[in-house]
Parts: C-alpha cells; structure tokens; sequence
C-alpha cells in the first residue's frame, strides 16, 4: 500500500512539474536567464527535448537584439538535435553557426559556441563513420574497425608471447642462479 501511494505521490509531482514548465513557456516575465534555465531543466530533468527547444526559440523571439545569447541558445539547440540522433539537422545547425563567424555581428558572440559547433561536426563525423546507431547496436563493424579490433588483438598476443618469454627467462636465471650457489657450497 506504501508503494503504491509513493508511486502515485512521483506521478503527481511529475505530471505537476512538467505542466508548470510549459506554463512558464508562456509567462510574459521570463528573464533570459529564467528561458535558459527552464530549457536545461527540461532537458536534465526531464529529457523533454521538444520542450527545451520551445524555450531556446521563444527567448530568440522575445530578444532578438541579444546576439551574444542567441548564438548560445541556437548551439543548445543544435547540441539536442545530436542528442536526438537527428544528424543532418544538427550538422545543419552546426554549420550555421560558424557561418555566423564569419560576418560582422561575430563579435557580439562569445567564443566557445564556435569551437564546440565544430566539435559537435566532429562528433557527427565520426557518428557516420560508425554507421550510426543501428549498425553499432547490431553491431556491425566498419573495415576500420575491424582492421583496428585486429591490430590491437595482434598486439595483445605479442605482448603476451613477450611476457612469456621474460617469464621464461625469469625462471631460467632464477635456476641458473640457483645451480651456481650450490656449486659454490
């Protein structure tokens, strides 16, 4: 009976919170802060990417002049689309932002939404490289992939030949050592 009323307590506390986040949307007197903050919640609380989104697009309507912090809000969106493993809307999204580096307004933008754009390219790079998601899952390996799992198992075999050797060599010289002294007795 306990479970089930600390089961229904979670329910309600869920329900309640994520429908005041959507309420919060909507609130005329949202600061900047308040918009970024509401969308982290929803995404590290909740996993609500759709309504993180929300938030980053309703702050750039509500503040175009703020370019610093919309440069910032379009990486968080671009960053969710990843998370989302919607690649070629991220990589879209990557790629407009570092474009935006290259105008005049560039210097209105802190520096890091740049490097970690380019990250993120990286990232999805490296994504199709892989093969994505369902090839990892089935996991189906890349010709790079496998050439390197066999190098690194040629290795590993090396590594242990050559410590049975050095072992080997170990006991022979412990026996050796051992003869001498009984001869020197």
């Amino acid at each position: 009976m306990k479970r089930i009323l600390l089961f229904m307590m979670t329910i309600m506390i869920l329900l309640t919170s994520c429908h005041s986040l959507k309420k919060d949307l909507e609130n005329p007197d949202l600061t900047p802060e308040e918009f970024f903050q509401k969308a982290q919640e929803a995404v590290i609380d909740w996993n609500r990417y759709k309504l993180a989104i929300q938030f980053y697009e309703e702050f750039m309507r509500r503040y175009p002049d703020m370019k610093n912090k919309i440069i910032e809000a379009e990486y968080e969106i671009a960053f969710i689309k990843f998370k989302q493993r919607k690649l070629d809307d991220a990589e879209e999204r990557f790629k407009n932002i570092l474009e935006k580096y290259n105008t005049n307004e560039a210097v209105y933008y802190p520096a890091w939404p740049a490097l970690m754009a380019n990250k993120g390219l990286e990232n999805i790079a490296e994504e199709r490289e892989k093969g994505g998601f369902w090839k990892r899952l089935f996991n189906k390996k890349t010709a790079k992939e496998k050439a390197a799992e066999a190098e690194f198992k040629q290795k590993r075999k090396e590594a242990k030949a050559k410590a049975k050797l050095e072992k080997e060599q170990r006991k022979a010289a412990k026996k050796a050592a051992k003869k001498k002294r009984e001869t020197q007795e």
